[in-house]
């Protein structure tokens, strides 16, 4: 997947792709690269995702290792919040799935100033087409 097909955000900023700190660095070492995350957005919003409930989702990525992903879909917005190879996220706890499932609640009341300081802050990284990065500089 070439680096322009990463604009799963739509044009005009109506839908938006996010990792957390925490994420970015557990997918850099297990090579997911943001080209695969917004694949796997994309194939969230076309409804091919294993949906957890309370806005959870866990999405298999691609090249059969074992690598799945936590996306919390809300309102427009995508979020990468965990990652893991072979069977961790398959096994998730019910206290740890309540967790991602509050989390994902309180990113529901995050509007657009507050998810643009989130990223001005580094909690959040937002994952762009690299013409999209350089039109925000």
């Amino acid at each position: 997947m070439s680096d322009s097909s990463l604009s799963l955000v739509s044009n005009d900023g109506s839908q938006r792709l996010f990792k957390t700190r925490w994420f970015a660095a557990q997918a850099h070492t297990l090579g997911i690269a943001d080209c695969e995350l917004a694949a796997a957005a994309q194939l969230l919003r076309a409804g091919s995702a294993g949906s957890l409930g309370g806005g959870v989702w866990r999405k298999r990525l691609g090249r059969g290792d074992g690598r799945e992903i936590i996306l919390l879909k809300r309102n427009r917005h995508f979020f990468c919040v965990y990652a893991r190879a072979g069977r961790a996220i398959t096994d998730l706890r019910h206290d740890e799935l309540r967790a991602f499932q509050e989390v994902a609640g309180e990113y529901a009341n995050f509007g657009e100033r507050e998810l643009d300081a989130l990223v001005a802050s580094g909690v959040l990284m937002e994952i762009r087409a690299p013409e999209e990065r350089r039109r925000k500089k």
